[in-house]
């Protein structure tokens, strides 16, 4: 039973992320990011909302089972990979809608200067 639920509820969640049919505005076409990159994407008044209100919509469907067995862990004080799993995409997610809302910053990945 928990490993269907760890596979099909992130498995909707990449759908729902990159198949239009699965949503009539998919959420990868209103990423500012990805709208630099294909110099393609929707706009229009409010699309950063509707962007953040699908990201929590994937951000909670999909990490469900992990954020249900951070709980469990706590519970029971032995914090396990579920753990690390929960907290990375909640952190994803809070840093993720921040920027998008409008907090100073980007999604630049950390470069060494070599």
């Amino acid at each position: 039973m928990i490993c269907e639920t760890y596979i099909s509820e992130p498995t909707f969640s990449t759908l729902i992320t990159i198949d239009p049919s699965r949503f009539i505005v998919p959420p990868i076409t209103l990423s500012p990011s990805i709208r630099k990159v294909l110099r393609f994407g929707i706009t229009f008044l409010g699309d950063v909302y509707v962007l953040v209100a699908l990201a929590t919509l994937i951000y909670a469907y999909g990490g469900y089972p992990f954020l249900k067995g951070f709980i469990n862990e706590l519970r029971k004080r032995s914090p396990g990979m579920t753990t690390l799993v929960a907290v990375a995409i909640s952190v994803a997610y809070v840093y993720g809608s921040a920027i998008i809302l409008g907090l100073p910053g980007s999604f630049k990945s950390l470069r060494g200067t070599s």
